[in-house]
Parts: C-alpha cells; structure tokens; sequence
C-alpha cells in the first residue's frame, strides 16, 4: 500500500511538474515577444513625443497627457509580466525541491499579479480608447474649419462631434464596469463581454468618426477653401480608417483569445498566453505609431508652408540706412528711364 501510494505521489508529482514547466515556457516566450514590442512601443512613443511638442495646434498637450499615461500603465504591464515570468519558474523549482510552503505562497504570489495585470489590461483599454477619442476629436481643428464655412456648418459640426463621443464614451464605461467585475469574480465570461464591448466601441467609434469628416469635407466642397484644407481632410479619414480597422482586428483577437481561455485547456492556455503577447503591446503601437505620423506631417506641412511663403516674399534692400522694396525699385527704375530719355 506504501509503494502504491508512493508511486502516485511520484505520478502527481511528474505531472505537476510537467505543467508547471510548460506554463513557465509558455510565459517566458510570451515574455520575450512582449519586451520586443515593448521596445518597439518605447521608440515610437519618444518620437510621438518630439513630434506632438512641436506641433503648435488646438488639443495637443491633451494628447500628450494621453500618451505618457499610456506609457506609464505599459510599463506597469511589462514589469508585472516580468514579475509573473519570474515567479512561474520559481514554482517549477518549489515543485523540483517539494518545497510545499513556498510553493503556496508562490500560488497566491502569481494570483496577486495575476489581478493586478488584468487591472492595468482593463485601464490600458480605457486609455487607448480614450487616445483614440482625442485623435479623433482634434485632427480636424473647428476653429480652422469655422474660418472656412458658415456659422450654420460650424454648429452642425459641433452637435455632430457631441454625438460621435456619447456612444463610444458609454461603451467604454460599460467596458471598463465589466473588467472591473471580471477582476473580482474571477469570471472569464465577464472577461469575453469586456473584450466584446471593447471591439464594438473601437468599431462604432472608427464608423462614426469617419463619418463626421466626410460629412465636414462634404459641407466644405460647396466653400472656397484652400487646397490644404482638404488634403487634411483626406489625411485624417485616411488615418482614422486605418488605426481604427488594426485596432479593431486587435480587439477582435482579444475577444477570440477570451474565448479560447474559458475552454481551461492546455491548448486554450497556449492560445491565450501568445494572444496576449502580442495583441496587448499593439494596442499601445497603433496610437501611438498614429500620433507620430499626425505630428510629423502636421509639422513638415507648416515648414513647407512657411517656406513657401518665404520664397515668394520679396525682400527689401538696404541702403545705408533706408529700406528699399519692390516699390521703391521700380520708381527708382522709371526715374533712371525718364534721364536716360
């Protein structure tokens, strides 16, 4: 009866090993691909910076704000994945070593970081969505375009930017309560309606939106208005249509990968663990990879503007301590012609 017991315990024991090994590969890969893209993320978001604090606009410094509390919660996440990283391969080694008390306290360890990346997942959601709500928001300036329209227009614009934001903000608070309750039930149904709501506030929010600067470019074709006007426009349906349709892939496969976890299998485990790793990071590299280009053209174009209007500027000349222009050249041109005759 010893022997038999002994043999099962061996067998438990090979067995939870085993899955304790495969979890602790299955995060450290994730671990890897998430600091490459993490890295990548870094990169983009300096540049963002450098680009946006050059760009003198309406919305930018809130933008910005978006953007470094964005970063800060990415950090977070990556240093709690680390973390969790770390502790799943000392769990292998208190399994290894039949260290019972510290394999416990590891197990409440990995809970405790398992509720607090979910909570930063929930939070990195709501700050992307909200980036993403700005960006919209301030792309298209309304005092630039109230300069070229009609009093009429500019109000229209202004009830029809009241309603693109209501829906999407109220989608995103029922996506925020979710996550919160996912998080405090330990339920990965409330996980699957979290990432639900996420994909159709990022899908009505993109629909909207572009919407709202066709119907702005539509009220401007029967204005006068400059060239660069409507290339802003096309530029910012453009980007919205872009950045929106990879963030909607993006939450889809999140909610396709809440899916596979509530399976509790190992293959499901598998598929969620390397969704994570990679649909997570891009949610922070699509805004901000948006951002950078918003901010580098928006500040080329005002450099080629002023440029141009340098060149076609026709400097004065000074002599002695007069100043001569284009006018007073060409008097002094028609005196020379009057006592050459």
């Amino acid at each position: 009866m010893s022997a038999f017991s002994a043999r099962n315990t061996i067998q438990s024991t090979t067995q939870l090993f085993d899955f304790s090994w495969d979890v602790t590969m299955l995060t450290f890969a994730e671990t890897g691909v998430s600091l490459a893209l993490y890295g990548i993320y870094i990169c983009l978001f300096l540049l963002s910076i450098h680009a946006l604090s050059r760009r003198k606009a309406r919305g930018t410094k809130l933008l910005i704000g978006a953007s470094c509390a964005m970063a800060v919660v990415g950090t977070a996440a990556m240093a709690i994945n680390i973390a969790l990283a770390v502790s799943f391969a000392r769990t292998t080694q208190h399994i290894v070593h039949e260290e019972v008390a510290q394999l416990l306290n590891g197990l409440r360890y990995q809970e405790t970081l398992g509720t607090a990346y979910v909570i930063t997942s929930v939070i990195n959601n709501l700050l992307t969505d909200s980036l993403f709500v700005e960006f919209s928001s301030f792309t298209v300036d309304a005092r630039g375009f109230m300069r070229h329209t009609s009093c009429i227009a500019a109000t229209l614009y202004g009830d029809l930017k009241k309603t693109v934001i209501i829906l999407p903000g109220l989608l995103m608070i029922c996506t925020v309560a979710t996550g919160i309750l996912s998080v405090l039930s330990f339920n990965y149904q409330d996980a699957t309606i979290m990432f639900g709501l996420a994909a159709a506030t990022n899908v009505v929010l993109t629909a909207l939106t572009a919407g709202r600067i066709l119907w702005m470019r539509r009220a401007a074709s029967h204005i006068p208005v400059d060239k660069t006007l409507r290339l802003r426009y096309n530029m910012a349906i453009r980007l919205i249509l872009e950045s929106g349709a990879i963030y909607c892939i993006g939450a889809i496969v999140m909610l396709i990968v809440s899916l596979g976890a509530a399976e509790n299998t190992s293959a499901a485990v598998a598929q969620s663990v390397i969704g994570m790793s990679f649909v997570q990071p891009l949610l922070n590299i699509i805004p901000t990879f948006t951002l950078v280009y918003v901010g580098r053209n928006t500040t080329d174009t005002s450099e080629g503007r002023n440029m141009s209007a340098s060149s076609t500027r026709i400097p004065g000349r000074l002599v002695g301590r007069q100043t001569v222009g284009p006018a007073e050249i060409d008097q002094q041109g028609e005196e020379k012609e009057s006592e050459d005759v």
